[in-house]
This record gives C-alpha cells, structure tokens and sequence, in this order.
C-alpha cells in the first residue's frame, strides 16, 4: 500500500512537471538550431540539406541619411547595383533542384511545376524551385528602382509600363503578406529627439535571423546555372500552361 501511494504521487509530480511551462523550455534548449528553424516553419526542402546557423545584428535603421550610406541606403551607382545584385535582387540568385517527394510534401503538384530536361544531368526527378528569401529581395530592389525611377527608368528590363506597375503592385503585396506573416513583435523604443516636439522611435534593434550569407552561398554554390534555365523555353509535350493572368 505504501509503495502504491509513493508511485502515485511520483506520477502525478511527473505528469505536473510534463504539462509544466520548465519542461517545454528543458524540452526547447535540448533542440539545435536547425530543429529549432523547423519547429517554426512549413516543410522548407532547404533545412534536410543545410544546417543554417543563426546570427544576430543590431539595425541602424536611423531615419534620416548620415555618411557614409549603408550600401543598401546607396540610392543609385555601381557600387549600390553590385550589392543588390550580389544578395539576389535582380534575381541572380540560383534557382535550386527540388524532387517530386519534396514538391509533394510542401502541398504542391509536380505534374504542374518545371521539370528540368534529363540531358542537363540533374536525374529524372529534378524541379526547379526558387529560394523565397531572394524574391522578397527582388522585391525590394524593384521598389527601390521604382523610387529612382528618373534613374533607372519606368521599366524593369525591357517591361511596358503596365507590366513595370503590375509588378511594383505584387511586390508590394508579397512584401506586406511576408511582413504580417513573420510578424515581428520586436518593441521599439521612444526618444527624446533635439527638435522634434514628440517622442521619436529609435529603430536601433537587436535582432536574431537565420544566417543569410549561409543560404546565398548554398545556392550559388549548388543552383542551377543561369545558362541551364535560359535553355528551357517551352514546356513538355502535354504540359498544359497556366493561363497568363492566373500566375
């Protein structure tokens, strides 16, 4: 009887500390980093094949310009065209290979998305997929070519001006869902600012991210090459496209 009593109450301590808010953040340290990526995401094929590491920076998103410009505060030049293209932003970035399984298990068709041509040595189960990362960062820089248009001109390469507006358009929608989604909850704090009559955000904010430097190097290291996507121009025998205004 009283080992029965003393094995009721470990149980019920066991099943107290289980449901316990300590054993979910026990349980939480146990996890790397990568599980941690996972835990917090959808089925991303990207983290079964590289383990991204987690970094942490400090914005100096200050609201008014001071010298000398982060290059991403650069409006227009060389050396501001060569940064956005470099992080992706004119679409530079690779695309990946992705199999039938993974398309699959993100709740997409392969039968609709692009196979790439056995010839170019990636198997018969290769898909193209883009890294969302980079559009979101193309996004940005079509905005940002949008800002100086006197610049750059009223047209992403070679577009109409209808097409250049329907695209600044969905960037803005895609950036404003892929904010909402993340969600940020970062507190920014008030200062007092010399001048400015009200209290004023201070944007300087820590903030913790996946390494993006990782990723890029991944996918310029093992995407496929510009000249391999430049090659597909039309779909397969059987292939029923999307229609044009569906995409």
């Amino acid at each position: 009887m009283r080992w029965t009593i003393v094995n009721a109450i470990f149980f019920t301590l066991g099943l107290f500390f289980w449901f316990s808010p300590l054993s979910k953040q026990l349980a939480l340290r146990r996890l790397n980093d990568q599980d941690k990526w996972k835990a917090t995401s959808v089925y991303l094929p990207l983290l079964d094949r590289l383990d991204i590491p987690k970094t942490t920076f400090t914005s100096n998103s200050t609201f008014y310009d001071h010298e000398p410009l982060p290059i991403l505060r650069v409006p227009t030049g060389p050396e501001a065209d060569a940064e956005w293209d470099r992080i992706g932003g004119s679409t530079k970035a690779r695309p990946i290979v992705v199999s039938s399984a993974e398309i699959h298990r993100i709740g997409k068709d392969p039968s609709k998305a692009v196979k790439i041509p056995e010839k170019f040595g990636y198997g018969s189960d290769a898909y193209i997929a883009w890294t969302e990362v980079f559009h979101l960062l193309h996004c940005v820089d079509i905005l940002r070519q949008h800002v100086y248009s006197d610049h750059y001109g009223s047209g992403h390469g070679g577009e109409s001006h209808l097409d250049h507006h329907s695209h600044a358009s969905h960037c803005l929608e895609v950036l404003a869902e892929s904010i909402k989604c993340s969600g940020s909850v970062d507190p920014i704090l008030f200062v007092w600012v010399e001048g400015a009559g009200m209290p004023s955000p201070e944007f300087a904010n820590k903030h913790l991210c996946r390494d993006f430097e990782t990723v890029l190097e991944y996918v310029n290291k093992n995407g496929i090459p510009k000249e391999v996507f430049n090659e597909m121009k039309e779909p397969p025998p059987g292939y029923v496209p999307i229609p044009e205004f569906d995409i």
